[in-house]
């Protein structure tokens, strides 16, 4: 299976796991698509937080890779040439730059 279609698996599996605790708020659908920031997107920046620490151990438990995800979006140290928000527009653009980190990972 291609890296890209793992890492989408890891991010929809934490989408699951997020939805299990989202009871009153609307669900994340398991779409590319999905909006995750934004007036389009269901999560507020509880449950958004909650989907990137998720992602966290979703990536970690099968790439064996220890990201801090909240910290990497809310120190601003990320920009992957896309517009505001970039890595979080949406589930497609996530897992974009989780491919990167990962890339980048293997480099190192």
């Amino acid at each position: 299976m291609a890296q890209h279609e793992k890492i989408t698996e890891a991010v929809f599996r934490a989408v699951d796991e997020v939805n299990l605790q989202l009871v009153e708020q609307p669900k994340i659908e398991k779409s590319s698509d999905t909006a995750l920031l934004g007036p389009s997107s269901n999560l507020g920046s509880l449950g958004l937080i909650s989907l990137l620490v998720a992602i966290e151990q979703q990536v970690q438990n099968e790439f064996g890779v220890a990201l801090n995800l909240a910290e990497d979006m809310l120190s601003n140290q990320v920009d992957n040439g896309a517009e505001d928000g970039a890595p979080l527009q949406n589930i497609s653009t996530l897992v974009g730059y989780l491919a990167q980190c990962l890339d980048m990972e293997a480099d190192a």
